[in-house]
């Protein structure tokens, strides 16, 4: 006995080049059911005077573990999922590109509702802009993640390996990229992380239910 299921792919969810140094963004029906199966691109492309886009989460709601928002910025990836609001996220970045995959079974969440804002510092405004600066700093200490092509082989190293200790209260998250009938070998090196609460996990990205989890005990 075999079962199938009809997939159908949300279209018109992505959108062109955004380059206005301001703006909203939310995902399609917000703030109504979100919509399952759904893979969609906003790229922000600012222009390179601008050092910083700040992102600023309203509203988030997805299926934590089945749904999620990626940021890139340059090789850094960082995922969002589950559910928070009133959050500022500074990225050292004038080109970046959120992606939203949806895999949830159920009609229970919102989606996400987020504004975003160009940082340009000049004589008029550094002063005011000192926090923001203190951020990207931050943000340049902790961001981590890396997409690699599928045509080499390749060394994943957490931040700061092997010199220093990673920084607490990462998610970190590293894509490799394979073509139709390629299969990825991984091998650990060396594995050496803090506690049961920290973990490495595995699995593949167009299915979060497929994954393996990693610590020490």
């Amino acid at each position: 006995m075999l079962e199938y299921e009809i997939i159908t792919k949300e279209m018109n969810c992505s959108s062109d080049d955004i380059t206005k140094s301001q703006g909203h963004i939310q995902s399609v029906n917000y703030p109504q059911s979100l919509r399952t199966n759904l893979d969609c691109t906003w790229n922000l492309f600012l222009p390179s005077s601008y050092i910083a886009i700040e992102i600023e989460f309203h509203d988030l709601h997805l299926a934590n573990g089945k749904d999620y928002l990626i940021v890139h910025s340059g090789d850094s990836l960082t995922p969002y999922t589950g559910e928070m609001k009133a959050l500022k996220i500074l990225f050292y970045s004038f080109n970046i590109t959120l992606n939203l995959i949806t895999r949830h079974s159920t009609d229970d969440y919102r989606g996400f509702n987020l504004s975003y804002r160009g940082i340009l510092i000049n004589e008029e405004n550094i002063h005011e802009q000192t926090s923001t600066a203190e951020l990207i700093v931050k943000h340049q200490q902790l961001s981590c993640g890396k997409r690699y092509s599928s045509s080499i082989n390749g060394t994943i190293l957490t931040s700061g390996y092997p010199i220093y200790d990673y920084p607490v209260n990462i998610d970190c998250t590293w894509i490799v990229d394979v073509f139709d009938g390629q299969n990825v070998l991984l091998r650990f090196d060396d594995f050496d992380i803090d506690s049961e609460e920290d973990i490495v996990q595995i699995g593949l990205l167009n299915d979060v239910t497929k994954y393996q989890l990693f610590s020490i005990i």
